[in-house]
Formats: C-alpha cells, sequence, structure tokens
C-alpha cells in the first residue's frame, strides 16, 4: 500500500483493536483477530522514499506493540473471563501472537531510523509561529 490511503488503512486496523473486547467471540477468536490485525499490519507496511508516511508507519507499529500486552490483558479478562495479572501474562504462552509481535518488532527495529522525522520537522518548523 502506498499514499495516504495506506495509512488510513493501517489507524482503521488499529482501531479494530479496541472493538475486539466489545465483540460477542470467546478468547481464542478474539486472539486471532488481534493477531490477523498484526498480520495485515506485517503485510501493509512498507517502507519507501517518503519520510512521512515512514514516520507514521513506525507510530501504527509502535502502536500495536506497545498496547499489545495491554490488549493480551483485556482479552484473558474479558473475553477469556479469567483473572490475570500482568506479571503473569507470557507472550510464550500464545505462539501465534508471540510470532506477530517479534516479526512487528522487528520491523520497527530495522527502520526506527524513521522516528527521527519527528525532530526534523519540528527543527524545520520551530520558528515558525515566532512573532517578528
Amino acid at each position: 500500500m502506498t499514499g495516504g490511503g495506506g495509512q488510513h488503512h493501517r489507524n482503521i486496523q488499529l482501531h479494530k483493536i479496541d472493538a475486539i473486547k466489545g465483540q460477542n467471540l470467546n478468547f481464542d477468536q478474539g486472539l486471532g483477530v488481534f493477531v490477523s490485525i498484526g498480520k495485515d499490519l506485517n503485510k501493509s507496511i512498507k517502507f519507501s522514499d517518503k519520510k512521512f508516511l515512514n514516520y507514521c508507519s513506525l507510530i501504527t507499529l509502535r502502536t500495536y506493540i506497545y498496547y499489545s500486552k495491554q490488549v493480551l490483558h483485556d482479552l484473558i479478562f474479558k473475553l477469556g473471563k479469567r483473572s490475570v495479572n500482568d506479571e503473569n501474562i507470557n507472550f510464550t504462552d500464545y505462539p501465534d501472537f508471540n510470532k506477530i509481535i517479534i516479526k512487528l518488532q522487528k520491523i520497527y527495529d530495522d527502520n526506527k531510523s524513521y522516528i527521527d522525522y519527528h525532530e526534523e520537522t519540528m527543527k524545520m518548523l520551530e520558528n515558525y509561529y515566532v512573532k517578528k
């Protein structure tokens, strides 16, 4: 996917994460939906010479990865109807989940230099709003 449409698609995918726990699913189905969203991100995120889109892709990846433990916790509690302590959550207990997190983390790590785009943009614009 290229252009803003691809980024819009990825944002929609991230919003689907919030909706999982409200659906009439069991735990395995909910986890499957979350993993599918990750697989879709894995397929759709491509890096190019467009710094802004690369930056947006990294933010999307970081969001998915960062909130993955919270999502897993919510799925266990809400859909699995089990109480769980965050310290007791082990990604390796959920192989498909663990596998997609590792893949997305590698993509993020391999391309994290694009995160500097935010700093570059801020430096370019730092004096833009200064009254003369």
